[in-house]
């Protein structure tokens, strides 16, 4: 909401300068708008428009959706009505202040099942410059003092509290004409306490995640936010099936010229001094996060996902005392999708799709599609990645492709301190036979291992697309044996 309400309010409206405040400019806005949200919109009263000093009001009421459901409805909800202020600028551009967003609450009821969602924001509020040649939010601020949600369902009650937090959003023209986005947010004092209950067996589980902060940075290049805008009003105008099938070409016109929907996108979320609570222990972590990176639909796309904690700590009655010294502190995970072709059989999907008829695309196309990810398949690859503690380190990397369906990996896997692991298991073994159960596992992967100079240990695993199976040049699985003819 916080993103889409600003964004709406002036899509593609005529630039601000020389604009005279006042009713007949407030239809017109309204009219602008109504592309978007829809005329039923305004003639319902859920949006309306009016002059207001130097600027335009415009007021949402989203409980005016809830009267057109009848009252036995299973889905109800009730959200506060919002506003937005809206101010035009002499060099074209659009001010716009308001709230950060309405309290309300949703409720879905279909028995046995009930669920209850409900949200709050305390002192929030936003502030930004909308520019309509971008048709984004050039620069843009927000904050609150303080978010609480609510959630409610057979399965158990949450609370989750974040503490006071900002966020900033900026916009700039891209070379290939989309636009190029930034967004940064922060907020203090998280908190998410639930009790997962089972109703067969009348248990309660809690659990309580808290951390001093979460931050979450996003960006982004080439967005086509113009076609994706004008996707948004093609749907809005056709609101029925036959309207869309009517119209169909002018769908597949905007499809296509939404490619590649963005040029590439970035972002990560964190949290600071993180721990988990439930009756079984408590995980700690200093930092810990999730960051993403994707192109858009192109024919050689790639997707980044990494994972991120450090200073693990677990405590827990169920540990026994040999597992500690063995848990890893720090944790570095690194996957990449590459050879990533979604634009060619996104293109024969745009082409082929027949609204008309059923089914839309001609099956012939779809066993194409699915033939050219057989022969020519995506690559998986593990960049370098690293588990470790005190005592030792496991790296990895290595690729994974699945040509015809089937996997075919080259992976490296480096320890050091090795020989300490098994220590603390041989130590561990006379009196714990979970220690003793493990030491023959290890002892054997040993084995198989190479010493290298400095020491560390090295597994050299390849996987044949006949099925053969080597670690470090020696085979340790022989190939599949031919399919029946």
């Amino acid at each position: 909401m916080r993103a889409l309400l600003p964004i709406l309010v002036v899509a593609f409206a005529a630039p601000a300068a020389a604009q005279t405040v006042n009713a007949s400019g407030a239809t017109q806005l309204g009219e602008t708008l109504s592309r978007y949200v829809g005329k039923t919109a305004f003639d319902q009263g859920i949006v309306k428009v009016t002059a207001d000093g130097d600027a335009y009001r415009i007021d949402f009421d989203f409980n005016w959706i809830a009267d057109l459901f009848p009252p036995q409805q299973a889905f109800k909800y009730e959200v506060e009505p919002y506003w937005l202020r809206v101010k035009p600028l002499a060099d074209g551009t659009w001010q716009v202040d308001g709230r950060l967003a309405p309290d309300g609450w949703i409720e879905i009821s279909q028995p046995p099942l009930k669920q209850r969602f409900q949200w709050s924001v305390t002192g929030g509020k936003m502030s930004g410059i909308y520019d309509p040649e971008l048709r984004a939010v050039a620069t843009g601020t927000a904050s609150h003092k303080g978010i609480k949600v609510l959630t409610a369902d057979p399965t158990g009650t949450g609370e989750t509290n974040y503490g006071a937090g900002s966020a900033t959003a900026t916009a700039t023209r891209a070379a290939n004409g989309g636009v190029d986005f930034a967004f940064a947010q922060t907020m203090a004092d998280y908190s998410d306490s639930r009790t997962f209950h089972d109703p067969d067996g009348n248990t309660n589980f809690p659990m309580t995640l808290k951390a001093s902060s979460v931050a979450m940075d996003s960006s982004g290049t080439g967005l086509k936010s113009a076609v994706l805008l004008d996707l948004l009003a093609f749907a809005v105008a056709n609101d029925a099936p036959e309207k869309v099938k009517a119209n169909q070409a002018e769908l597949k016109a905007l499809l296509s010229a939404a490619l590649p929907l963005w040029d590439r996108v970035r972002g990560k979320y964190g949290f600071a001094d993180l721990s988990v609570t439930t009756p079984f222990g408590i995980f700690k972590t200093g930092n810990a996060g999730v960051s993403f990176a994707m192109d858009g639909i192109r024919q050689d796309g790639t997707l980044d996902y990494g994972v991120r904690m450090s200073e693990v700590e677990v405590a827990s009655f169920f540990l026994p005392s040999w597992a500690p010294p063995l848990i890893p502190t720090d944790i570095d995970i690194n996957v990449s999708g590459a050879n990533l072709d979604l634009d060619v059989p996104a293109r024969k999907m745009i082409d082929a799709v027949d609204l008309s008829k059923d089914p839309p695309v001609p099956e012939s196309v779809s066993q194409e599609i699915a033939a050219a990810f057989l022969v020519d398949p995506p690559k998986i690859v593990f960049g370098k990645s690293a588990i470790r503690n005190a005592d030792t380190e496991i790296v990895a990397e290595g690729e994974m492709v699945f040509p015809g369906g089937k996997p075919v990996f080259d992976m490296t896997f480096e320890a050091s301190g090795y020989d300490k692991a098994m220590a603390t298991l041989q130590e561990a073994a006379p009196s714990d036979p979970r220690a003793a159960e493990a030491l023959p596992a290890l002892a054997m992967v040993k084995g198989m291992a190479k010493t290298l100079p400095d020491g560390r240990l090295q597994w050299a695993v390849s996987v044949k697309a006949d099925g053969s199976a080597f670690v470090n040049g020696t085979m340790v699985k022989p190939a599949d044996a031919p399919a029946p003819q």
